[in-house]
């Protein structure tokens, strides 16, 4: 048997000391859920004379709907489980608190779990983290849920792990449909931008950058072509290897056929898809440049449609626009 620690004379002596002194939520439960030993902090919590606290079940103690929020961690101790949790607690007189909790077994001579041993501290530190983190990851949340950009994260093997509404709206893939699957084997990608993703994911995994953005040719799920932005952002591991990508994904569809349409408007006529006097001024340069420099020749052509303005005099300008059509074709 253990030596009594200094000073104590009696292990009664030494009882009294950790039942008065302990400085926290100290009890031993019987296999009945029975508490058969209370710190001082344990009696006051309960707000109780001792002798009503001592011999009576942790659900007389703390109601049913309070014994609910922990009693299975009971039962696992009582199964012989060391255990430890935390949860909000309300004490006699209202006040409500964060505890953190260890439940350990207690076993006889021959192994059998007889009761367990429970502390509990006040962690008002731990509340105050926790609820903290709780408004920031809320709020982080809404933030992915209102932005109108669409939210993607992947795992190290290019799995998605979060898809956000905006993304579905998007690419019309709910979130249960691509979790844990990769954007090709979805056919999320457009064959034209599959190299360019596969570069942009190798340089970000093998920690090449941190970020990186590309305008990748998509496929929607009902097999619709668009454009999109990809903004990549990766997160590494202290010890240098990459744990996730972050991806915001605007669809700019539109302005990249806007900008084709320019660039088409730019070099060509409007009317007969030809290419237009500037395009013709550059082409001619750099022909004689060419000619110049090999000593070739060049010939330049042209074609003038007779008795035009009668068409437009008589039939009118649709039927004029239709000619030059033609005659372009």
């Amino acid at each position: 048997m253990s030596q009594l620690p200094e000073p104590f004379e009696s292990p009664a002596a030494f009882l009294l000391a950790l039942e008065q002194d302990a400085g926290g939520l100290v009890s031993y439960v019987d296999a009945e859920e029975r508490v058969r030993f209370a710190s001082r902090e344990l009696v006051e919590y309960f707000g109780r004379p001792r002798d009503q606290v001592i011999g009576r079940t942790l659900r007389e103690l703390h109601g049913d709907a309070n014994y609910a929020k922990f009693g299975h961690w009971m039962r696992r101790g009582l199964a012989g489980e060391d255990t430890h949790y935390e949860r909000e607690s309300v004490n006699a007189d209202g006040r409500a608190s964060w505890i953190s909790v260890s439940v350990r077994p207690h076993r006889d001579a021959s192994g059998k779990v007889i009761g367990i041993f429970t502390c509990a501290l006040e962690v008002r530190e731990l509340k105050r983290t926790h609820d903290a983190l709780g408004r920031a990851l809320e709020e982080i949340a809404t933030h992915m849920e209102n932005t109108p950009l669409a939210v993607v994260e992947f795992a190290r093997d290019r799995s998605i792990k979060r898809w956000s509404s905006q993304a579905e709206a998007i690419f019309g893939w709910k979130d249960a449909e691509v979790r844990n699957r990769r954007p090709l084997e979805l056919g999320l990608v457009h064959p034209d931008s599959h190299a360019m993703v596969r570069d942009l994911a190798d340089e970000m995994i093998e920690g090449r950058v941190k970020k990186n953005r590309g305008l990748i040719r998509g496929v929607t799920r009902d097999g619709r072509a668009i454009w999109c932005e990809w903004y990549n952002s990766a997160f590494f591991t202290p010890d240098g290897n990459l744990a996730s990508i972050l991806s915001l994904v605007a669809d700019v569809t539109a302005r990249v056929e806007a900008e084709e349409q320019l660039q088409q408007a730019a070099v060509n006529d409007a009317l007969t898809g030809l290419p237009n006097r500037n395009s013709l001024a550059a082409r001619l340069e750099h022909a004689i440049m060419r000619v110049n420099r090999s000593g070739d020749r060049l010939a330049l052509l042209f074609i003038d449609l007779d008795r035009f303005k009668k068409v437009n005099d008589t039939l009118g300008h649709a039927a004029g626009d239709e000619v030059m059509r033609q005659a372009a074709a």
